[in-house]
């Protein structure tokens, strides 16, 4: 049985706060390990 990202970044729990929330966890880490693999260093 293989496992995708994004069904690995969903068993991931998110401590923000619920009112806080505009993006889904597993979007922002999914959209982080694109950037690291596509050469980002920085946010910037």
């Amino acid at each position: 049985m293989k496992i995708g990202i994004i069904d690995l970044c969903k068993q991931i729990e998110d401590p923000r706060m619920n009112r806080k929330k505009v993006h889904k966890m597993e979007t922002i880490i999914y959209i982080s390990i694109a950037a690291v693999i596509c050469g980002a260093q920085s946010w910037n």
